[in-house]
Formats: C-alpha cells, structure tokens, sequence
C-alpha cells in the first residue's frame, strides 16, 4: 500500500504583500475526490479566511495614537525570534549567525527579517539574511561557535541539547548568516 503526503507551507511575497499556499502534491492527488485533494482545497480555505481575517485587522490609514511608538516595519511571516539572551550580541554585532531547523528555501539572501524575542515581541531589529546553507551538527567547528553567540562548540552543543532535548550529529540544519540593518527602539 503506497502512502501519498501532501507537503505544504505558506510563504509571503514582500513584492505583492500577499500570502500564498505552497504545495507538493501527488499527481493522482489532482483528481476530484483523492483525499490529498481534499485536504490541499481544506488548507487553502484555511489560508483564505486567516488572510480575510488578517486584512481586516490592518487599517494602514489609522494613524498611530499619540505618543505611541511607531509601528514596526511589516514583516508578517518574515519574522526570526530570538531568545533574550541573544539580543545584546545581535545588536553589539557579535552575533551573526543562526542555526535553524527551517525547510530549506525558508529564508533567502537578501530577505528583511523582524528580529523578535519573548522581552521585545513587537521587535528588537530587522536583519538581512546574507547567507543561507544547510550543513549537519557533525560538520560544525569551533569557528563555528562565537557567529552564533557562544564561546566555543561544547557551549553550543550544550545549548542545543537544553532547548531541542536532542543532538544528532547526521541533523542538517538551515545556517544563516545575517546583518543588522536597523535597531528598533
């Protein structure tokens, strides 16, 4: 018995400020009725009434309350969080890289992400990805380690084991290499 997946993400385009649904379907998936079909028409619906409720939410003529701060740049979906640890060496610049378990093609060079963490959700900065690759633990070096924030690879190793309960050297994780293009106060 053959198993059909349906692989599906949903991507913003900065250039027409629109959400859209990615899939990776079956050939057989195409046919009226297959269930695959079904839950890609499901997930698209999905994604249109999060969008209805989501531009109903915008109201880009009202203007900020006085006083208030201005709004952060738009980054809906092109947001990167951080812990709060890691905002003092992002924004000092020692900090300039990250390792992630993103699908590869999530982030591109070039892009604008809104740098958020748990003390400052509303974001702290915007980054430009400058380099994107996918490399596995077992090929990191000690080189690798004060980009990302640490002293060394034991200290990184150490972090990635206390948050993600795991470390598998054959993992191939998203490196991105990135630039402060802006603090946000």
């Amino acid at each position: 018995m053959s198993h059909e997946v349906l692989k599906a993400r949903v991507v913003h385009d900065p250039a027409t400020d629109e959400y859209l649904l990615q899939t990776v379907t079956p050939a057989s998936a195409l046919l009226e009725g297959h269930p695959v079909r079904d839950l890609a028409d499901r997930l698209q619906q999905t994604l249109d009434d999060w969008k209805k409720d989501w531009s109903s939410r915008r109201t880009p003529s009202t203007p900020p309350p006085t006083g208030a701060r201005e709004a952060a740049p738009p980054y809906p979906g092109l947001q990167i969080v951080f812990e709060d640890s890691f905002v003092p060496p992002i924004l000092d610049g020692t900090k300039t890289c990250t390792r992630r378990r993103w699908i590869q093609g999530e982030a591109v060079p070039g892009q604008l992400r809104l740098a958020t963490s748990p003390g400052s959700p509303a974001g702290f900065a915007v980054l430009e990805i400058l380099e994107v690759r996918t490399q596995a633990l077992r090929e990191m070096t000690d080189a690798d380690a004060p980009p990302e924030g640490f002293a060394d690879l034991a200290a990184f190793r150490a972090w990635w084991i206390d948050r993600k309960k795991t470390w598998d050297p054959d993992e191939s994780v998203q490196v991105l290499a990135f630039t402060l293009k802006e603090v946000l106060a």
